[in-house]
């Protein structure tokens, strides 16, 4: 949440720099979650989902478990009394908060660049170059959208096929040429020439 709200365009960029480097602390939860819901596509996300509830008492839970709430909200309970081994009800509860996690943080991402949700032909449009980051392929999209809720889902869906830049980007790559198996081969070639440069000089390969 704290890189979507340095990334919304209503915060200053000196003060997004300045918490890169370290010379700026980290906005307060309340702050954050207030700047992002003022967002039409997180707004309607809380008013179809109940979004920042679920953020916020996800927040608040780990908060507790990071504060020490009590004993409830101790290793003692966590953990076994009896010594250092292997508990399955802590290991499951584990797995169930880093479920909530992703789909919390999948959700978020997705509302602030819908065109994560739109499959795009990456690998056929650019073979081994592929654009630096922000487009998924198909089986992708597929498995993002099975870390969510069929009603998370629906809703991510309306706002990707509504959203003019995600169109936008979809029309250009199907407006782009497939690249050919000569290209590829030429990338192969390429690449295999860069990594020659990092290969040690002969006699001083590792045994």
């Amino acid at each position: 949440l704290v890189g979507i709200y340095f990334l919304s365009p209503d915060i200053d960029e000196a003060d997004a720099s300045g918490w890169m480097k370290s010379n700026q602390d980290t906005p307060f939860f309340r702050k954050i979650t207030s700047t992002l819901f003022r967002k039409p596509y997180f707004s309607r996300a809380n008013d179809e989902l109940g979004f920042r509830n679920q953020i916020e008492n996800f927040y608040y839970r780990m908060s507790d478990v990071t504060h020490t709430k009590g004993v409830e909200f101790s290793h003692r309970r966590l953990a076994d009394p009896g010594g250092v081994t292997f508990n399955e009800t802590t290991f499951r509860e584990l797995l169930a908060v880093l479920e909530d996690a992703d789909s919390l943080v999948a959700t978020a991402f997705v509302l602030h660049s819908p065109v994560l949700f739109v499959p795009l032909p990456v690998s056929e449009k650019f073979g081994l170059n592929r654009p630096v980051s922000g487009f998924y392929e198909e089986g992708q999209v597929n498995f993002l959208r099975k870390m969510l809720d069929p009603k998370t889902v629906r809703v991510l869906d309306e706002i990707s096929a509504a959203d003019p830049d995600a169109q936008s980007v979809k029309e250009h790559f199907a407006s782009l040429p497939d690249i050919t198996d000569d290209q590829i081969q030429e990338q192969i070639r390429r690449d295999e020439e860069f990594m020659q440069r990092f290969k040690p000089p002969r006699g001083m390969e590792s045994p």
